[in-house]
């Protein structure tokens, strides 16, 4: 159980204590109406009369039910307090780093391949703008990121969208081109649509052109 369903389970275990220290004065407070009101005023008395006396039973039995169930319950609130007042240790919360690099090329081997694949799931997360379907161009096993923050979209043979980041006067922006092997001028890319147009043209046997779209066009504003 993660501690989020713990915290939930504790706090809909001390709602339902609560809820039942209530519900048994209530039952209480009504028996003792009932009870003062058709069992033992005398039949001599008055309504008005008879009607004070189930009103002084009804708080007899609402205070002596509540007492009854809180004395019954007072344990499973003691424990419940316990479990919500347990200090978990700090190094149970904050485990020790695995495999701590011994020297500086380790380390730079362990952020070199935190940096590729911070660089595909980047590329997958930007892709966003370009591909709302379920797990296409977002599908992060399906990037390949780099070192230097650029990550690769193998599409086909000879075909691969890649995307860079870069900074302008609007922030951070991502920018996403088609290669081809037929081509050193790389397409900017600005939609799933454009990439199924040039796939299509490619196996007509036309070569991939960069008539769709600017530079401009292509980059998208990140967070």
């Amino acid at each position: 159980m993660t501690d989020n369903l713990r915290h939930k389970a504790r706090e809909a275990a001390g709602l339902l204590i609560e809820a039942s220290v209530t519900a048994a004065g209530l039952v209480g407070g009504a028996v003792g109406a009932y009870a003062g009101y058709h069992h033992i005023a005398p039949d001599t008395w008055s309504d008005t009369t008879s009607v004070l006396a189930a009103a002084v039973f009804a708080i007899g039995g609402y205070v002596g039910s509540d007492s009854l169930a809180e004395m019954c319950l007072d344990p499973l609130r003691r424990r419940l307090h316990q479990a919500r007042n347990t200090i978990v240790p700090y190094r149970a919360t904050h485990p020790a780093p695995l495999n701590p690099a011994a020297t500086a090329n380790e380390a730079l081997t362990q952020v070199a391949a935190a940096t590729r694949t911070d660089a595909a799931h980047r590329a997958a997360d930007a892709a966003y703008n370009l591909d709302h379907s379920d797990n296409f161009l977002r599908s992060t096993g399906r990037w390949h990121g780099y070192e230097d923050g650029t990550a690769m979209f193998f599409l086909a043979p000879g075909l691969v969208l890649h995307r860079r980041s870069q900074l302008d006067k609007y922030g951070t922006t991502s920018e996403f081109t088609l290669w081809s092997g037929d081509s050193d001028t790389p397409v900017v890319i600005t939609s799933l649509e454009q990439i199924h147009r040039q796939l299509s043209a490619r196996i007509a046997g036309l070569p991939v052109t960069a008539s769709e779209g600017g530079s401009a066009s292509g980059r998208f504003t990140t967070a």
